[in-house]
Formats: structure tokens, C-alpha cells, sequence
């Protein structure tokens, strides 16, 4: 690769971790200002702040979707997808699971 591909794929990493970080911050304190009980909570107990982030991950799920393809042929939900098929899977959907995350 020449110096400026390099380059320009540096910047596309750091921009695009940054945009994600910088979302998801701003996305979780709107979330917690609008849940003060939730914040409170927080602020008594700073200690449970890792388990409020991957909490706060989970339910945001800034990136709403991704695609994967089947490597081989397999049912999903009850759908027949062949090898070389790309299907979209929703993390959002994902994430709020009831059978998954019952609250």
C-alpha cells in the first residue's frame, strides 16, 4: 500500500471510532437525564458504572443493523438460507429481546 492509502484508512478508523464514542456519550447522558431514578442510582452507587455502560450499549445500539452471509445452508427462524445468501441482522431487534433481556 502507498503512504496515502495508509493514511486515509487512518483517518477513516479514528473518525469512525470517534463518531461511534462521541454518539453513544452524548446518546447515554439524554438517556439518563431522562431516566433521573436511573441516575440517581448511579450517583449512589459509582461503582456499577460498567454495568450502567454495557446497559446503556445494549439498549442504544448506535449501529442498527449488519449484514452476514451463510456459509453454509441453514434454517433461520423457520426460513431455509443457502451458503453464499447474505441475510441483514438487526441489533436493535437484537437487543431488546424479551426471551433475552426480560427488563
Amino acid at each position: 500500500m502507498e503512504d496515502d492509502e495508509l493514511v486515509n484508512i487512518a483517518f477513516l478508523l479514528l473518525g469512525a471510532g470517534l463518531d461511534t464514542t462521541a454518539n453513544m456519550i452524548g446518546l447515554g447522558v439524554f438517556l439518563l437525564l431522562r431516566h433521573p431514578d436511573q441516575l440517581a442510582d448511579l450517583s449512589e452507587e459509582p461503582g456499577q458504572s460498567a454495568r450502567v455502560v454495557e446497559e446503556l450499549l445494549r439498549y442504544l445500539s448506535i449501529v442498527p443493523f449488519t449484514l452476514r452471509t451463510a456459509l453454509e445452508d441453514l434454517e433461520l427462524g423457520g426460513q431455509l438460507v443457502r451458503a453464499g445468501e447474505t441475510v441483514t441482522v438487526s441489533i436493535a431487534a437484537a437487543n431488546r429481546d424479551p426471551e433475552a433481556f426480560a427488563e
